[in-house]
């Protein structure tokens, strides 16, 4: 990176995937400079059982320590990782996070059903303008209509 942008790193747990992107900030826009995706699948059997189960938390370790490798390879001066539905609707999801803690040195948050979907239409409409959005997630679906 040139100059003195700052490089953000932002992880994703979805319920199929989990996600990367580095982006920096540049004269209070943010300019988007990678992004990853690794099928993790944390969410495969909370429908059966509520709970996240053993493989997936370990698939999406594996891919939260590669992450963060990468972010700060690349130089990032934050780092920052969110879950979404599975891990908000886990039994164990106590378990999931105290183990990303360990690993990562950092916490995970849990985003509620409200500001997961505030943050798609943001990634829609990053101007705030009007509009509707549907998210269709792994485990949940976001309606939101924005007045901007």
């Amino acid at each position: 990176m040139e100059g003195s942008a700052t490089l953000y790193a932002v992880m994703d747990i979805g319920s199929n995937s989990t996600r990367l992107m580095l982006a920096s900030k540049e004269g209070g826009r943010f300019l988007v400079q990678e992004k990853k995706l690794r099928i993790t699948r944390i969410g495969d059997q909370i429908a059966s059982k509520g709970t996240l189960s053993e493989e997936g938390m370990e698939r999406t370790m594996e891919a939260l320590k590669d992450f963060l490798h990468d972010a700060r390879e690349a130089g990032a001066d934050e780092v920052c990782a969110f879950a979404t539905s599975a891990v908000r609707d886990a039994g164990n999801k106590r378990d999931f996070l105290a183990r990303c803690n360990e690993a990562l040195a950092f916490e995970v948050d849990v985003l509620d059903g409200r500001m997961e979907a505030l943050l798609a239409y943001m990634g829609v409409m990053p101007q705030g303008d009007a509009a509707r959005v549907i998210d269709i997630g792994g485990g949940s679906t976001e309606l939101i209509a924005g007045d901007g």
